[in-house]
């Protein structure tokens, strides 16, 4: 088993176990070794959105399907599992966001004139 295996195969254990911090950890280093195999990225990805952190899962999926090559059915399922978990970070940073009503007005105050 290469190294990139073997991190993989700890962060799939810890993911296993709700141990969702030293899973991304574990992903993280399997990236180092192979930094061209999307399933690191991937792996990684689904960790950070069990921890809402949906910032850095994005990132994680758009770094993954940049080096998703759909020649075989193994890349096209983990093309597949990458854009999957990119709209769930989408949709959950939709929802972190706050409605901002905007006025419109006719004439502008006297002490905003300046700004």
């Amino acid at each position: 088993m290469n190294k990139f295996e073997e991190f993989k195969a700890k962060g799939n254990n810890c993911f296993k176990q709700g141990q969702y911090n030293e899973a991304v950890e574990c992903y993280k280093e399997a990236i180092k070794q192979d930094p061209t195999n999307p399933v690191g990225y991937s792996n990684c990805a689904m960790a950070l959105i069990k921890l809402d952190n949906f910032d850095s899962a994005s990132q994680m999926c758009k770094r993954g399907l940049f080096y998703v090559n759909d020649t075989n059915d193994a890349n096209k399922k983990i093309a597949e599992k990458l854009k999957w978990r990119l709209d769930v970070c989408t949709e959950n940073m939709k929802d972190g966001l706050i409605p901002v009503e905007i006025f419109e007005v006719d004439k502008l105050p006297e002490q905003y004139r300046d700004l």
